[in-house]
């Protein structure tokens, strides 16, 4: 199947920005007819890849939880892949300017240069040597900023829980000085951010208990920033699953077929990205 929610549009005008409530976009139009170039270098999605009922919540079962420790998605596998499909479909959608390709990116040893492995915080460490029992209890997100996966070889400052937002950049001073650094040592106009709290597994086609077929769901922001520090481009969509399938028992989805699920939500994450460009743009 594949379902979106990105079927309505709402549209309202403050100066110099076009808002389309939906699968929706903020944009500033002269500021984006100046980009030629851009490389998707922050693409942050959860540590662990979960089951969950619906994208859009985070609240977990007692059950969900203990089940979760086992057979959840390594989440720097899926931005690995997720990464390379987005930037790969993404440069197939008539955009007016170039996205460089991820071994375009990576083969710049500037950009290289800026990598920093990520680093286990506090409560990370605290998380990790507690008893799986404890997780069970632990069901409430928490506000603001959560640690995040990133693709192999790209840094990660954080995954903005706040969807409402519609901006995936934690504001980080790390953050905004490393954004710029990437454009001048990648050369590029722009670069293109992405977060997706709300990247999990979801029910598809199932039966009693979450048994059946799975997709993943995808409550994503997305932004592009120029040369200038300046955030050009805002954007949100979600989607409740993708064209690709894998089968479920009681909420563990079938580790074979992550790689696959992993892949196929980059390629709708990029479609509806560029949708909502594209519907910004013609927008007077």
């Amino acid at each position: 199947m594949n379902r979106n929610n990105c079927g309505w549009l709402g549209i309202f005008i403050i100066p110099g920005l076009l808002f389309l409530m939906g699968c929706a976009a903020s944009i500033n139009k002269p500021r984006i007819q100046a980009v030629k170039s851009a490389a998707v270098v922050l693409f942050t999605v959860p540590r662990q890849i979960e089951f969950r009922d619906d994208s859009k919540e985070s609240r977990q079962t007692i059950l969900q939880a203990l089940a979760q420790a086992v057979t959840s998605g390594d989440g720097a596998r899926a931005a690995t892949l997720s990464h390379q499909t987005f930037t790969e479909t993404l440069r197939k959608q008539a955009l007016p300017f170039n996205v460089l390709t991820v071994a375009e990116t990576r083969g710049v040893p500037a950009f290289s240069a800026l990598y920093r492995p990520p680093e286990t915080t506090k409560e990370e460490k605290e998380e990790e040597s507690e008893p799986v029992f404890k997780l069970s209890f632990e069901m409430g997100p928490a506000p603001g900023v959560h640690s995040g996966a990133a693709p192999d070889g790209f840094n990660s400052y954080g995954l903005v829980q706040n969807w409402s937002s519609w901006n995936p950049l934690v504001g980080s001073e790390e953050e905004a000085k490393y954004i710029l650094a990437v454009i001048k040592a990648l050369n590029v106009d722009a670069i293109i951010a992405i977060a997706d709290p709300g990247y999990s597994f979801v029910c598809d086609i199932c039966s009693g208990g979450n048994t059946g077929t799975a997709s993943t769901g995808s409550r994503f922001m997305g932004a592009m920033v120029d040369r200038e520090g300046e955030v050009i481009l805002k954007m949100q969509a979600m989607f409740s699953s993708t064209d690709e399938e894998g089968a479920m028992l009681a909420g563990a989805v079938n580790p074979m077929a992550h790689d696959e699920l992993f892949t196929e939500h980059g390629r709708k994450m990029a479609v509806l990205f560029a949708n909502s460009f594209h519907k910004a743009m013609k927008k007077k």
